[in-house]
């Protein structure tokens, strides 16, 4: 049985091999239906990751909140294309 589905996720991270058959596997470490996103919630958490980097007191705080905003940035991407 061969199913196709067209759905859009968020991905934050993984990795996708593909084999000579065209098969496809993915491997993430999290993934979401883009639709199941808040964009109200991902913009708060993309402003609260962003003040709390500039308040950062060190180089451990300002990554941990880099990634916060990375994240946050890919997700309000990920929520724009899909509203297109």
């Amino acid at each position: 049985m061969i199913l196709y589905y067209n759905k859009q996720y968020f991905v934050s991270s993984g990795f996708a091999f593909a084999h000579a058959d065209s098969s496809v596997d993915i491997l993430a470490v999290e993934a979401v239906p883009v639709e199941h996103l808040d964009e109200t919630v991902v913009r708060k958490m993309l402003s609260e990751h962003t003040a709390k980097f500039q308040a950062a007191k060190d180089d451990y705080e300002k990554a941990t909140h880099q990634i916060g905003i990375d994240v946050s940035t890919a997700m309000v991407s990920a929520i724009e294309t899909m509203g297109k």
